[in-house]
């Protein structure tokens, strides 16, 4: 195997361990979205959403 094969292979291997270690942790990421729309609501973007709620 040639000095690229190896260090391909060393890459995934190293990919994957940090994936995994991540992922063991209980670490979460949360991406929340938001309208940006809501500011030309009248009465201001908390007063909307407790009318919906």
């Amino acid at each position: 195997m040639g000095k690229n094969t190896h260090l391909c292979c060393f890459s995934l291997l190293l990919l994957l361990l940090l994936l995994f270690a991540g992922l063991a942790s209980g670490h979460q990421v949360l991406f929340q979205g938001f309208n940006w729309e809501s500011w030309k609501q009248s009465g201001g973007w908390y007063n909307m959403m407790m009318g919906k709620v």
